[in-house]
């Protein structure tokens, strides 16, 4: 509930153009690191292996490093969620001036026709009554928004019953003057 409450709370605020964003240097793999302490122990108890590949070498940003965490933690977290056996990889990896953070999985996957229906608000894949997976289906449409105002963006690949990957890229150095 809580949870629900907080992207609520944070849908509205970026709707109304309220969201203030803490532009910091930051070091993104402590950003993973945090993200994989948290989540590890709901993976373990499916079974699911859960690792990062990333350069050793740091990433430096200047960013929002908790608005990064909160994207991150988010698909992340789906992908546990519709993942019961195999694996979640966080690949994180510098291109010129951006970043791309892709989160692979060996989960269900969704169909080709689903696909342009995962960022909407309030929309879940399965709406029927016996649905397995719960959430309110407002986690990716808040990714979007939260990259849309740090100038990134987002997007799916995915394969039905072999596996999704869910992607996005943000500027290594945003400056205050540049986000709304």
């Amino acid at each position: 509930l809580l949870s629900l409450i907080n992207d609520l709370l944070d849908l509205s605020r970026i709707e109304a153009g309220r969201v203030v964003l803490d532009i910091r240097p930051f070091v993104f793999q402590t950003v993973v690191g945090e993200a994989l302490e948290v989540l590890r122990p709901l993976a373990e108890p499916k079974g699911v292996q859960i690792r990062s590949e990333m350069p050793s070498s740091p990433i430096p940003m200047v960013g929002d490093s908790k608005r990064c965490y909160q994207v991150l933690l988010n698909l992340v977290n789906n992908s546990i969620k519709f993942t019961d056996k195999g694996e979640v990889v966080i690949r994180v990896v510098a291109q010129g001036d951006r970043l791309r953070v892709e989160v692979r999985d060996t989960g269900i996957g969704i169909k080709k026709e689903q696909l342009g229906l995962l960022f909407e608000a309030f929309r879940q894949l399965d709406g029927s009554a016996r649905r397995v997976y719960e959430g309110t289906g407002l986690g990716l449409h808040l990714c979007r928004k939260i990259l849309s105002l740090m100038r990134g963006e987002i997007g799916v690949e995915s394969q039905y019953g072999k596996g999704s990957c869910f992607w996005f890229t943000l500027p290594l150095e945003l400056t205050p003057g540049e986000v709304p």
